[in-house]
C-alpha cells in the first residue's frame, strides 16, 4: 500500500499541496486531530527553487505556503534541519 492509498483509507478529506509530492515525507497526526500529509519544508523550498532563485523560493514559501491554513485537514510542514546558533 502506498501513502495515497493509506491516507485515502484513514482520512479521505486530507489535503495535499499540488505539485509537491516529492516533498512528502509521510503521514501523521496529533492527539485529537485528523491524519494528514506531512511535508518537508526544505524539500518544498528546493522544489520552488527549480523555477526561481533560492531567495525568491524562500520568500514565496513563507508568504504563500507556510502561512496557509486550509481548514482541519491542512498538511503538516516540518523543518528537518536547523542552523547552529553561533
Amino acid at each position: 500500500m502506498n501513502w495515497r492509498e493509506e491516507l485515502e483509507e484513514i482520512n479521505p478529506d486530507a489535503l495535499t499541496l499540488s505539485g509537491f509530492d516529492e516533498a512528502i515525507i509521510g503521514i501523521g497526526s496529533q492527539y485529537s486531530k485528523s491524519v494528514c500529509v506531512v511535508y518537508s519544508e526544505q524539500k518544498i523550498i528546493d522544489k520552488l527553487a527549480e523555477e526561481m532563485s533560492y531567495e525568491d523560493a524562500e520568500e514565496y514559501y513563507g508568504f504563500n505556503i507556510a502561512c496557509a491554513f486550509m481548514g482541519p485537514h491542512t498538511p503538516i510542514i516540518i523543518k528537518t534541519e536547523y542552523e547552529k546558533v553561533a
